[in-house]
């Protein structure tokens, strides 16, 4: 299911009803009668190419704390995740859906006279793409906030245990104690140089409903 996308080969509507099935997952995942209980998946990893963009930076931990997983970086450009099989599968459907849907936006922003003004008179085109990149981030990770806080909220009520915090700490003891050697290196700050067009990116990334996914074609971006 999760690979069935247009550019894999697959048809419209056959990508179409596999986004709608995904967006039903991820929105029911975490309160699913199967997660009241103790899951028998094994843990597994699974790599998907690094996009060579530094939006995917802030775009790991909004995973993580969507999904359950563990996102980690190998030195040959590739971003690994690691969990229960069907939260990175997830994961990794979800970090390129994402990643697809701030490209697409991005280039609608190319198009609107922010954008020219911008970049005619103030600043470069890699620095206003780059702030409108991170303000997406940023609007999208307060939609995961929301959503998982929303989880935790139900999960709480149904069962007295906050279960996404449970699953949490328990896919990251499974992963330490595969991987003890992993090193953890700080990342530099994000610069946002125009606050302006870090706001446009704020708002665009809030209006990405999570919930839904993409079954439903729009106008614009693959997330809503």
């Amino acid at each position: 299911m999760l690979e069935k996308r247009v550019e894999n080969g697959a048809t419209k509507e056959e990508a179409e009803a596999a986004l709608r099935k995904a967006a039903e997952l991820m929105a029911e995942y975490m309160i699913d009668e199967k997660d009241l209980q103790d899951k028998q998946e094994p843990f597994v990893e699974k790599k998907t190419p690094f996009r060579k963009t530094k939006a995917t930076l802030p775009l790991a931990p909004v995973l993580e704390r969507l999904f359950c997983v563990q996102a980690y970086f190998s030195n040959i450009g590739e971003h690994w995740f690691f969990g229960r099989e069907s939260d990175v599968d997830l994961a990794i459907y979800f970090y390129n859906v994402i990643l697809d849907s701030m490209e697409r936006e991005t280039r609608v922003f190319r198009k609107t006279e922010v954008y020219k003004a911008a970049t005619d008179f103030l600043y470069t085109r890699h620095t206003v793409e780059r702030d409108f990149q991170n303000g997406f981030m940023m609007g999208v990770w307060r939609q995961v906030e929301k959503l998982v806080n929303e989880n935790s909220e139900r999960t709480r009520r149904a069962t007295g245990t906050d279960l996404v915090v449970v699953r949490g700490a328990e896919v990251e003891n499974a992963f330490n104690k595969k991987h003890d050697d992993c090193r953890t290196v700080k990342t530099r700050k994000i610069k946002d140089t125009c606050r302006e067009i870090v706001k446009i990116g704020v708002s665009i990334g809030e209006k990405q409903n999570l919930r839904r996914g993409v079954g439903e074609q729009q106008e614009r971006g693959l997330l809503k």
